[in-house]
């Protein structure tokens, strides 16, 4: 519906509510950065050891590369709790890593109202 040109009725009206929901959007919520490309950022990083290297991309990259599933999510949500719990790593490697895990949780749509039952139980 756009001002000014011919009215729209009221079936038009229904219609346009129950299409809305279904259209792709192009807003920066749902267009933001592409995993892959972080984690391959990731990996080229110099300030790493090369163990942690090879387990990102055993563990995460080859899984997301090979069937885009959720075992790279599950994979990289260990490897970040395990990078938390150990230390020994740079913290703008930590922060990077975070953000490809957020990334990726909006990829396999598993951000947003996790997030926050997770918040609200404490975890």
């Amino acid at each position: 519906y756009t001002p000014g040109r011919a009215e729209v009725g009221e079936v038009e009206r229904t219609l346009i509510r129950q299409i809305q929901p279904w259209l792709p959007s192009f807003s920066s919520e749902f267009s933001g950065g592409v995993p892959l490309a972080r984690i391959g950022a990731i990996t080229q990083r110099g300030d790493i050891p090369e163990p942690l290297r090879q387990e990102i991309r055993a563990c995460i990259v080859q899984k997301l590369a090979r069937s885009a599933g959720p075992e790279g999510l599950y994979a990289a949500e260990d490897l970040l709790r395990t990078l938390a719990a150990e230390g020994g790593c740079p913290q703008d490697f930590v922060d990077d890593f975070s953000a490809f895990l957020h990334e990726l949780k909006r990829y396999f749509n598993r951000s947003g109202v996790l997030d926050q039952l997770y918040a609200m139980r404490g975890e």
